[in-house]
């Protein structure tokens, strides 16, 4: 009796675990995340999808999905299982990182869900992580400051590339990487940017449309500053003569 019911209990199983499409609640997250990533990739063919998002995803699953849950079963994804990665993965790297590695678990186990291998979908009643940083910025002092312009003075394939010219402008404008690297974008490989200008030397021809852009760009700006401190001084006589 005890061995039928045993065997009862196994047909049972076997019969819950499997889905109706190529699916199984047997199979292991990897090969799900990999049949999930190849309709990822059909879409971006159809214009669906950005390929940098599918490449963002791929990335998080090689490097961080895959190495702590790939070897799991899909019956064995459960809750507190990707609760407890997630956090920690939160805790370790970022939040930037959990949420990317939350959506590739959540559109891998929605896509199992469809495909009847399991019931329901784990990351749904995952806990919701703030995206506030981790630690305080800070400014470099003057003695670290110091120590990474004689690096990468120093270092030959950074020359190669302006880094030192690149850093230099960084510091003397207070401009982010982004903001610096859409500065430069208009430029192309035979053209000197205002950036690398100004610290290259006059030897060196400044592209007339760079300069061109770069001076409409500071008009603009310096209109719109002159705008917005007219209509500034207007209110304040408005409010004047309103109270009076």
């Amino acid at each position: 009796q005890a061995a039928a019911q045993r065997a009862l209990t196994t047909a049972l199983e076997d019969a819950a675990t499997t889905g109706v499409g190529g699916l199984t609640a047997r199979d292991t997250l990897d090969e799900a995340v990999r049949q999930w990533l190849a309709d990822l990739d059909q879409l971006v063919r159809m214009g669906e999808r950005s390929p940098g998002t599918v490449q963002t995803y791929r990335y998080q699953w090689q490097r961080h999905v895959s190495p702590a849950l790939g070897n799991l079963r899909l019956g064995e994804v459960t809750t507190p299982i990707v609760d407890r990665f997630l956090v920690d993965l939160h805790e370790r790297v970022g939040s930037a990182t959990s949420r990317t590695s939350r959506a590739v678990i959540s559109g891998t186990m929605g896509r199992a869900v469809r495909e009847g291998a399991v019931r329901f979908n784990p990351t749904r009643e995952v806990r919701r992580l703030s995206a506030g940083p981790r630690r305080r910025p800070r400014a470099l002092t003057e003695q670290e400051r110091a120590a990474w312009f004689l690096a990468v003075t120093r270092d030959p394939r950074a020359v190669e590339h302006d880094l030192p010219d690149l850093c230099a402008f960084m510091l003397a404008t207070g401009l982010r990487i982004g903001e610096v690297v859409a500065v430069l974008f208009i430029a192309g490989p035979d053209q000197q940017t205002i950036p690398r200008q100004m610290w290259s030397g006059i030897r060196d021809q400044i592209s007339p449309a760079i300069l061109a852009v770069t001076t409409l760009l500071v008009i603009f700006s310096v209109a719109l500053l002159a705008a917005v401190e007219l209509l500034r001084r207007r209110g304040e006589k408005l409010r004047g003569v309103t109270a009076t």
